[in-house]
């Protein structure tokens, strides 16, 4: 139980990167993007494409409602140390965070992918691995672990969650063009489920008795997929596969989902599109749960086994510490047996508008509205881009967002020949802005990084087939 805790204040924390954060937002508007596809279907490619594997894309991103300094401050000695210091106020500490503090983690690779035109329709084949991961703790917990009783003698700690999952995509998708100014498309996916783990303590309150806390709490967690568990006290009992075969043998987690989207050109030189994407659902065959005890409550001595020192090597036992001390709190205990779980995967909607000059065709403007919907995770983003395609195997983007997770600005460059295509970008380089010298973001750490190389073939069927550059 105590690494789990620990990965959750790890993901707060010192996580590195692992959301791609629903695909690369600042290509959407990206002459020449080989996968816009996978953020609205009904985009199509400027010719067919063939992914190199692994190489062909690699994404990955991190966002966060904080920034990481508000968990690591600087030592005297030129090291970190983590929140609970006594070196650090309550005051600079709480002040940095909100009411409730979220941070989501993405990885998406291609494993295969493959594009084509037949006619007015263009089809795509791939299979990818993503692996999500996303918690939100409140305020309130945080306050009660720098504080605890010097404040108040009752905590209201409640909705502390952490979500992950991994699974393989294998999808096929068409976008068909109607009266050169109508694009519809549809993706259809076959999932198989890899993990996925839910950690969710809907009710937590503690009172101050004597010397100790009693706790009172409502809370369960879940742990589906290929990852076994002997002992949910000890995770070092956690099992894995030992072979291809023993993974075919095993019973499989499969799901399905749907992605739509439509785009339309209308007074010359506007496109408006929308997408809704992951509409659909995983059938995990194994796992287990667990849940704290219905009808007692338990005692909480408090956060007195913390291990604080100025050294840089502590902050792992530091926050191994604190796992160990919310362990006690959460008190999770198996559930007997196991039902097939079903899962809802969590979906995404974009909206966009694209406004090209009448002066300068090649340059646009474009507007990007996001919504994420992911229960107590859910989150929304605007992001406008300013995008250039000065030459027909040259483009480029500018991005400005803000979100949930504050503000962000990116971009993105493609070099797309008759032959390869070869891209790379960035949804945010402000964490590099302003970095400690240990190279821990100050201001914030959300960013997505994308890049690749895929093969191109087929005549040029781009934004701007009639122009010659």
């Amino acid at each position: 139980m105590r690494k789990i805790i620990y990965m959750i204040l790890a993901a707060l924390t010192l996580s590195v990167s692992a959301y791609a954060q629903q695909n690369f937002r600042t290509g959407y508007f990206l002459d020449g993007y080989t996968y816009a596809y996978k953020l609205n279907p009904a985009f199509q490619g400027e010719r067919g494409f063939l992914t190199i594997p692994v190489a062909g894309k690699l994404s990955a991103g991190l966002e966060s409602s904080f920034a990481l300094s508000s968990f690591l401050y600087p030592t005297a000695d030129g090291g970190l140390t983590t929140f609970m210091n006594p070196s650090v106020s309550s005051e600079a500490f709480l002040g940095s965070l909100k009411d409730f503090n979220r941070t989501n983690i993405n990885v998406d690779v291609p494993v295969f992918g493959l594009g084509f035109f037949t006619g007015e329709m263009y089809h795509t084949l791939d299979i990818s691995a993503r692996a999500d991961a996303r918690v939100g703790i409140p305020k309130s917990l945080f306050s009660f672990m720098k504080d605890g009783a010097t404040n108040v003698n009752e905590w209201d700690m409640s909705n502390i969650g952490g979500r992950a999952d991994a699974r393989l995509e294998l999808a096929y998708g068409v976008s068909r063009r109607f009266h050169d100014f109508l694009n519809v498309g549809a993706r259809f996916k076959v999932l198989v489920g890899i993990m996925n783990a839910e950690l969710m303590i809907d009710n937590l309150n503690l009172k101050m008795a004597a010397d100790e806390w009693s706790v009172d709490a409502d809370g369960h967690m879940n742990l589906n997929g290929i990852v076994g568990l002997k002992d949910i006290n000890d995770f070092d009992s956690i099992t894995y596969p030992d072979s291809i075969d023993e993974i075919l043998n095993m019973d499989h987690s499969i799901g399905y989902a749907l992605d739509l989207g439509v785009s339309v050109d209308f007074l010359n030189y506007f496109t408006a599109s929308a997408a809704i994407l992951d509409l659909g659902y995983i059938e995990w065959a194994q796992g287990f749960s667990a849940r704290t005890p219905e009808t007692e409550t338990w005692r909480f001595t408090g956060f007195d086994s913390l291990s604080l020192n100025d050294s840089q090597s502590s902050i792992k036992n530091q926050f191994s510490d604190m796992g160990e001390d919310l362990m006690k709190i959460f008190n999770l205990n198996k559930v007997n047996g196991y039902t097939p779980d079903r899962v809802d995967i969590s979906a995404t909607a974009h909206v966009g508008l694209e406004a090209r000059m009448p002066f300068y065709e090649k340059l646009s403007f474009g507007l990007l509205g996001t919504h994420r919907f992911d229960g107590p995770y859910s989150w929304s983003e605007a992001r406008g881009s300013v995008n250039i395609a000065p030459l027909k195997k040259v483009s480029a983007s500018c991005s400005y967002a803000v979100s949930d997770f504050g503000k962000s600005a990116g971009a993105a460059l493609n070099l797309h020949t008759a032959f390869l295509t070869i891209y790379a970008g960035v949804d945010s380089f402000l964490p590099a802005m302003n970095i400690t010298p240990q190279f821990v973001p100050i201001d914030s750490w959300n960013t997505n990084v994308t890049l690749g190389v895929t093969l191109t073939v087929g005549a040029y069927r781009g934004h701007f087939p009639k122009l010659v550059f």
